[in-house]
């Protein structure tokens, strides 16, 4: 088998994996990725299209319950995806790998070496930690594990708070002079230079 074709296999395998441990099907999975595509398109089929399925733009759930309702959402999405001219193989492909890079946080590092993954710790950045969706407790634990890791590197690295924090000073102070007048800058003439035109 080739290098690439075992590649692909195991990644089918990898996505299958986490299909099972989030208790979803394959069919599930499908039916899933269809409906939202249909969803997110209607506005691309035409007013004669959506009326003859009985569609309307800004439709969020479309039924699936019986044979004739998938039939039509099958219908829908193989009439959305032509229009869409995309490759039905890559978007399903392209839907399997969005799954997986979704999903693999929750993999344990056995599981990671079953599939052969490589997994390295890195620090998010600091905007990346969205406290918006955090509990009142969640966000509290955001600051105390923020001062105990920067008391920790500080350490480290043998710096002093106010050797992070005057450069901080500075930039505010340069990327605001501009609300300053001239006889305002002229009282801070260690800080000042002049430009001449």
């Amino acid at each position: 088998m080739s290098q690439l074709k075992e590649i692909k296999k195991r990644h089918y395998e990898l996505f299958k994996y986490i299909l099972k441990k989030n208790g979803i099907s394959y069919a599930k999975f499908q039916w899933s990725v269809k409906h939202d595509f249909v969803v997110s398109n209607l506005d691309k089929l035409t007013e004669s299209k959506r009326k003859k399925f009985d569609m309307e733009i800004g439709t969020e759930i479309i039924p699936m319950r019986t044979k004739d309702e998938k039939k039509r959402l099958n219908e829908l999405f193989k009439l959305t995806i032509k229009w869409a001219k995309i490759s039905y193989t890559e978007y399903w492909q392209w839907m399997r790998d969005d799954y997986v890079r979704d999903n693999l946080d929750m993999l344990t590092d056995e599981e990671c070496e079953m599939f052969n993954l490589k997994r390295r710790i890195v620090m998010r950045s600091y905007d990346a930690v969205d406290t918006e969706s955090l509990t009142k407790e969640e966000r509290a634990e955001v600051r105390k594990q923020t001062k105990a890791l920067l008391e920790l590197l500080l350490k480290k690295t043998g710096k002093k708070r106010k050797d992070l924090i005057e450069p901080v000073y500075r930039d505010f102070i340069y990327d605001n002079s501009d609300l300053l007048t001239d006889s305002q800058k002229k009282k801070f003439d260690k800080l000042v230079d002049y430009v001449y035109y």
